[in-house]
């Protein structure tokens, strides 16, 4: 494949040429990225859909116009790193579309082209709220949405890099929630694809491992608090990292 890419403001145009089994002709497959702009607890959020299109398919958005030859196959729903953003997503997005799947990609509540609300806005960053961030997005457009059965049984596979990972994790398995059960995107769960997973899973969901004592238990109890006063809600500590190293 040789991909070039045009820019038409939006959405971005993928053109992909392929060779056919006749080698005397050749086939031409289109990805087009559209920002899907959204909203979450009232803040606005970025993200992107692509999709592959045929060379005849009408000009609509690329989620309404063209089920792919494989439409039974799962959508994708991808979650960035630390700091990144859909950005980081794009090259693969239009591998997995070439194959056959509508491919999401969002940015986090306070990374990429997202809202950036701090305390003052009563936002506290964790995974748990990143993972309700995806729940919801995929409630929006990939579970209950106007296609709902064939969206339902199509399913969704969550993919995340390093922070993202974390995030994905806990919202296919809905960790994130009050009780597991209450969770609206895991019975949908198609897969899980975690790379260079975050520091986040070393944390107090091991204090969930049913083979720890209750000493172990009390004792990493007193760990993460310590860490939490000393470091993570240290908020002078956090401003000089992030404004005098990071």
């Amino acid at each position: 494949l040789a991909p070039t890419t045009t820019h038409h403001n939006n959405p971005t145009t993928t053109v992909c040429q392929a060779a056919t089994t006749d080698s005397s002709k050749s086939s031409t497959t289109t990805t087009t990225t559209t920002p899907n702009p959204w909203t979450f607890r009232g803040f606005d959020c970025y993200a992107e859909i692509t999709q592959a299109t045929p060379n005849d398919a009408p000009n609509k958005a690329p989620w309404n116009f063209w089920a792919p030859p494989t439409a039974n196959q799962p959508d994708i729903l991808l979650v960035h790193g630390f700091g990144c953003s859909t950005t980081y997503w794009r090259a693969a997005a239009r591998t997995f579309a070439q194959a056959g799947h509508t491919v999401h990609a969002v940015d986090l509540l306070g990374q990429g082209q997202s809202a950036k609300p701090g305390r003052a806005d009563g936002v506290e960053y964790s995974i748990n709220l990143w993972a309700d961030l995806v729940e919801d997005y995929a409630r929006q457009f990939l579970v209950t949405n106007n296609d709902n059965k064939i969206k339902k049984q199509k399913g969704v596979v969550l993919m995340g890099n390093s922070l993202g990972s974390v995030v994905a994790l806990s919202a296919a398995t809905g960790d994130h929630c009050a009780s597991p059960s209450a969770s609206q995107l895991a019975p949908y769960i198609r897969g899980v694809g975690l790379y260079n997973c975050g520091v986040g899973m070393n944390s107090r969901n091991l204090l969930k491992d049913d083979s720890l004592s209750p000493w172990q238990i009390l004792l990493f109890t007193f760990l993460f608090d310590t860490l939490d006063t000393l470091i993570f809600d240290n908020l002078p500590l956090i401003t000089y990292a992030l404004d005098k190293i990071v």
